[in-house]
């Protein structure tokens, strides 16, 4: 079961493919790029969390946590947020895990409550802003968290999977309400709902799983994998904010980070090899 969660926090370090598509966002055509940068990475490995600037061992974090997001600020404190995973003794079966957020490799000390996952990060000028889904007595509700303060609440049985902000300010949330995926633009002036866009639902053939957004000047794009509960294999698609709908990227794959790059979109992600054996896949 832990090897389930550590493949899916780990996507951002996984970039073994990367494929482009073009976008509505510019006519350049540019087939290949060299990009020299400071990278940052939240990596969740068997016995340990870190996180690399570069190739650089930053920091370790403490044991059973996991990184869903990583904000760099411009003072060069390192924000993430995730969760600690309360692993069941003799093997059980009832994993939970609660909420967290680190600066610079330290967890903050605030009332998140006991149950949850913050799953989504990013630096907005001096301040951070990440996303997550709570558990309370009322069930799930996805949170907007802005320098350690609750500004967003949603309804019940709904949890935030990814965000991003625009240059307006705004935030654009990836949620999940019992398997419908929507857009959800949130103003950054009242954090208050501004629209609401369905993405996907899950149907018979597989669940839909929002990996990554990335909101351009232009164009909005969500990185999605589709997960077959039979086969346990996984494909990667794309959706656009453009009308075209949802488009498959590839087979045995996840779709783990995406952005847009001088009129193309770029997804990055990796392929999936399933070996099967009666007890494993």
């Amino acid at each position: 079961m832990r090897n389930n969660f550590i493949k899916a926090a780990s996507a951002v370090l996984l970039l073994a493919s990367v494929m482009a598509f073009h976008c509505s966002c510019s006519e350049d055509e540019t087939t290949r790029v060299e990009y020299q940068g400071t990278f940052y990475l939240g990596v969740n490995l068997k016995d340990a969390t870190c996180i690399y600037k570069s190739g650089e061992l930053l920091c370790v974090l403490e044991p059973n946590s996991q990184i869903r997001g990583i904000a760099v600020m411009p003072d060069g404190c390192i924000y993430a947020c995730g969760d600690i995973l309360n692993i069941p003794e003799n093997g059980g079966n009832a994993l939970t895990s609660a909420p967290a957020i680190w600066k610079d490799g330290k967890r903050l000390d605030l009332d998140l409550g006991a149950s949850g996952s913050m799953t989504g990060m990013v630096a907005s000028g001096n301040s951070w802003i990440c996303c997550g889904t709570l558990k309370g007595d009322d069930g799930e509700y996805g949170v907007i968290i802005e320098d350690g303060k609750v500004v967003y609440r949603s309804e019940s049985d709904i949890s935030f999977k990814c965000m991003d902000r625009g240059a307006s300010g705004d935030c654009y949330v990836v949620t999940d309400e019992n398997g419908k995926l929507s857009l959800r633009r949130i103003s950054a002036d009242n954090w208050e709902l501004k629209t609401v866009d369905v993405i996907a639902a899950d149907g018979s053939e597989g669940e839909w799983i929002p990996n990554c957004i990335h909101v351009g000047n232009a164009d909005i794009a969500v990185g999605l994998t589709k997960f077959n509960r039979t086969t346990f294999e996984s494909d990667a698609y794309f959706w656009l904010d453009d009308g075209r709908g949802i488009e498959r990227i590839g087979n045995s794959s996840v779709a783990s980070d995406i952005t847009f790059y001088k009129g193309w979109l770029v997804v990055g992600g990796y392929k999936e090899t399933v070996k099967k054996t009666p007890q494993y896949l």
